[in-house]
């Protein structure tokens, strides 16, 4: 699992990558955090690599706010699943339309926080994929992104 940390306060993303980490190693999930401290910075890193399984976003961050960073990967087709932790109340009606697993209030509660990923593990594992590599890369293509598979000698078109 690949997941994406994103506040702008460092000690939040160290509370969130800690308490993520225990909960991946505790399931025995392979794991892979990333941190990032604007919206921005993840938006450009997804742009190059579409590989993000869990988002877990800030809504208060300076310039791209963490629900308009998730609408725009909604619109551009991604489909992590989202987990806000946020010390705002006023975006918890917009969760809903970005399809947010939760929005946790901080202080952050540990086992809210687990919970909310363990629903994000159940929904992913449900998701049928089809995993390929290219070149050294990885990447999951949803069944339902599948409109047709072409073989052409070692060649593949899909």
């Amino acid at each position: 699992m690949r997941i994406a940390i994103c506040d702008d306060e460092s000690i939040q993303r160290a509370l969130l990558k800690k308490i993520t980490s225990q909960f991946f190693e505790r399931e025995s999930i392979p794991y892979e955090i990333m941190e990032y401290e604007s919206a921005e910075q993840l938006l450009f890193h997804h742009e190059q690599a579409k590989d993000i399984d869990i988002l877990l976003l800030d809504i208060q961050m300076q310039g791209m706010n963490g629900m308009e960073l998730a609408k725009q990967l909604r619109r551009n087709g991604n489909r992590s699943a989202i987990i806000f932790v946020t010390g705002d109340t006023d975006f918890i009606y917009d969760g809903f339309h970005v399809h947010a697993i939760n929005y946790l209030l901080k202080p952050i509660d540990d086992e809210k926080v687990n919970d909310c990923l363990f629903q994000a593990v159940s929904l992913l594992k449900n998701e049928k994929a089809l995993l390929l590599q290219i070149d050294k890369d990885i990447i999951k293509l949803p069944e339902n992104d599948i409109i047709c598979i072409q073989s052409d000698g070692h060649y593949l078109q899909i």
